[in-house]
């Protein structure tokens, strides 16, 4: 005859244990403990892929809504460059080019068309003639680029800048 047992069960943050004795004679007849390693149950990962997800989500809204925008004016927006996942393979390639306006930076030798996105965002300040693509540019590209990340301690940094070259634009 088998004797009466006492199971107890602890379900920690990072292990799961078992242990059980003897009713009468409190005696430990079995034990055991599985560790779970620490970034079994983080939603770090998660959080993470989340946060990239509704920013990508974020940003088309904020380019269908330029586009809309863009075309209730009477223009017609630079075409983005567009990729679809292969069928058999998965991998994303190239479904179309994007307007070579809109991806160029810097112009070819001899020509004094300006490119450059945070210059011609100065020029549609200073209010300077711009062509209709050019407009868009400048407006297709702040909305790419917030300005501003918090830093630890409530710092504000330029994006992609130093904290020293980011205070001193911020003092300006």
């Amino acid at each position: 005859m088998t004797q009466p047992t006492v199971w107890a069960f602890d379900l920690g943050k990072a292990s799961i244990g078992e242990a059980v004795r003897g009713a009468k004679s409190n005696e430990i007849l079995h034990k055991e403990s599985l560790l779970i390693p620490e970034e079994f149950a983080s939603t770090q990962a998660a959080t993470s892929r989340r946060r990239m997800w509704r920013t990508r989500e974020a940003h088309k809204a904020r380019e269908a809504w330029l586009d809309k925008v863009w075309r209730e004016a009477g223009q017609e927006p630079l075409q983005k460059r567009a990729v679809c996942p292969e069928a058999q393979t998965g991998k994303w390639k190239l479904k179309h080019p994007a307007d070579e306006r809109l991806e160029r930076e810097f112009s070819k030798k001899g020509d004094n068309t300006c490119y450059t996105s945070c210059l011609l965002r100065i020029k549609l300040l200073r209010g300077e003639k711009l062509e209709p693509w050019q407009i868009y540019k400048a407006l297709h590209s702040a909305i790419q680029r917030r300005g501003y990340r918090k830093q630890k301690a409530g710092t504000l940094t330029l994006k992609g800048c130093a904290p020293a070259a980011a205070s001193c634009a911020t003092k300006r």
